[in-house]
């Protein structure tokens, strides 16, 4: 009897696998690096916004979530945020920032392919499998749950931003991780509606339950 209850609940697990227990939250940029401006509102202190939502919303999941900054105007290359979740061992980074693109909408990027920077070759091989995996069943998730009220940009690789391409197929933070690491452009903070939607609180609040779906 007890081999057949133990037997049921690894199916149980197989069906239904856990969240993520531990996660790392990358809120892009700081008061130096900046990042894009909207008419409003700058790249950073969203990006900080929303990851402070989003960890209050993770934390009331039961999971334990990891900040690569502590303050809102605090700089921290990008290298050091992946070391960060690294030396934290979190199941997966979720690095938070705003587009400058001329399209409007919300996209989720990967490293497909390892890039260098100052002689530092990354990630390995089981990490881009890793993120790859991790990134499609998120993208899939947040898209649903967001319910058209972000333009879907769709799920793309690090090498299609301009920093991802220069360095040969990653971005710096994805360069350096050594967990699975995933990028959101949560909006074209640019666009006058994408601006509005995610400045204003139910915007906000709408986009985090997204973030929540994605990473759970």
């Amino acid at each position: 009897m007890r081999l057949r209850w133990v037997l049921l609940l690894l199916l149980a697990a197989y069906a239904h696998p856990l969240s993520a227990q531990r996660i790392g939250i990358d809120p892009g940029h700081g008061r130096k690096t900046v990042g894009t401006f909207g008419k409003h509102s700058t790249e950073y202190k969203i990006c900080w916004e929303v990851g402070q939502r989003l960890k209050s919303a993770l934390e009331k999941q039961g999971m334990e979530v990891v900040l690569t900054k502590e303050r809102e105007e605090q700089d921290v290359p990008n290298s050091e945020r992946a070391e960060i979740a690294n030396r934290a061992h979190v199941d997966l980074l979720v690095r938070l920032h705003c587009d400058a693109d001329n399209d409007h909408g919300i996209a989720t990027f990967y490293p497909a392919k390892q890039g260098k920077i100052r002689n530092k070759t990354g990630p390995a091989p089981e990490v881009i499998d890793a993120s790859k995996t991790a990134a499609t069943r998120f993208h899939k998730a947040l898209i649903q749950s967001l319910k058209g009220a972000l333009k879907n940009r769709g799920l793309r690789t690090d090498s299609q931003t301009a920093v991802g391409h220069r360095l040969g197929g990653a971005l710096e933070g994805s360069i350096y991780a050594k967990i699975p690491v995933l990028l959101v452009e949560m909006c074209v903070l640019r666009n006058p509606k994408d601006e509005a939607f995610i400045t204003s609180a139910e915007g906000q609040e709408r986009l985090v339950t997204a973030l929540v779906a994605g990473v759970q």
